[in-house]
């Protein structure tokens, strides 16, 4: 038992030094009837968090959680982009209001700037405001968003063939 409680203190430290997902799972199991108690520290812990290398563990912890709003404000202001795409995918049940602000910026960004080699990725973002605004049953003001970015950059050729595909 004394092994124990020190391997699950010597696992919280390190948790709290350099959060893993893989850290939280091994100190959920070593926490045993305690989880609840411990758990809440560890993800208090998390929320106090604010840099880039504790993204991920964020990302992943809070999406496991399922704390969808946790797990937005851990991606701050730089971010990757699959990070972004991740919790957008859980998010977009949840916040659906957030991945059409956060799709629309981000494709708008690419299109705007014409960076046409990177018009997949736009792309996939505007296919995640798509998802988000079926997901609130904003069918018609997602073909008029569409319409709209299809008569504005009409002469993006490029462009113009993938937006059809959407």
């Amino acid at each position: 038992m004394g092994e124990q409680k020190a391997a699950l203190s010597a696992r919280i430290e390190a948790f709290k030094a350099q959060p893993s997902f893989k850290d939280y799972q091994s100190v959920q199991h070593l926490a045993g009837e305690n989880w609840l108690t411990v758990q809440g520290d560890l993800l208090e812990h998390l929320r106090q968090c604010d840099s880039w290398s504790t993204q991920e563990a964020q990302v992943d912890i809070f999406l496991h959680e399922k704390l969808i709003d946790d797990a937005i404000a851990a991606l701050g202001r730089y971010c990757r982009d699959p990070l972004i795409h991740r919790v957008m995918d859980v998010a977009i049940f949840h916040r659906p209001e957030w991945v059409i602000e956060q799709a629309r910026h981000h494709a708008e960004d690419i299109i705007n700037q014409g960076k046409a080699k990177a018009y997949d990725a736009a792309v996939e973002w505007l296919q995640k405001a798509r998802a988000a605004y079926f997901q609130l049953g904003q069918q018609s003001e997602w073909n008029d968003y569409r319409t709209q970015l299809m008569t504005t950059h009409a002469r993006k050729y490029k462009l113009m063939g993938l937006l059809k595909t959407i």
